[in-house]
């Protein structure tokens, strides 16, 4: 059980407890710590590039690569790619959908994964 009290904290997100003299950090929930907010955007897919990524065209005109968040499915060359690759065509190709994706609180950015694509959910009738 956690109980609240006064007192400001330091840099670090932490406290010096009076009573032990020992330091105690608090920890602050995904959402609280995160610069990101989910917002729910129709793109048009212009192309599927494998199972888990496609190109898409966003509101503003930007063309983006999206990857697919928490799906990874085979790459070019390995067993079972071109069967991952044909679902989502057959789920989303040429279509306009709505996506899940982080955009930052202050500028306005897509949160963005290794490869610098747009990371995102599929939502609605076309959820994977």
């Amino acid at each position: 059980m956690a109980y609240s009290h006064p007192g400001g904290l330091d840099s670090r997100g932490g406290h010096k407890v009076k009573a032990t003299g020992e330091y105690h950090r608090h920890k602050k929930s995904a959402k609280e710590g995160s610069a990101f907010k989910d917002a729910v955007i129709m793109v048009v897919v212009l192309r599927v590039i494998d199972g888990d990524t496609f190109v898409a065209r966003f509101p503003g005109g930007e063309v983006e690569k999206v990857r697919l968040k928490g799906i990874d499915t085979p790459e070019r060359g390995e067993r079972g790619f071109h069967e991952a690759t044909a679902l989502l065509k057959s789920r989303i190709g040429s279509k306009n959908i709505d996506i899940k994706v982080g955009v930052h609180k202050r500028e306005g950015r897509y949160l963005r994964g290794h490869y610098g694509r747009v990371l995102a959910d599929i939502i609605g009738e076309t959820t994977l």
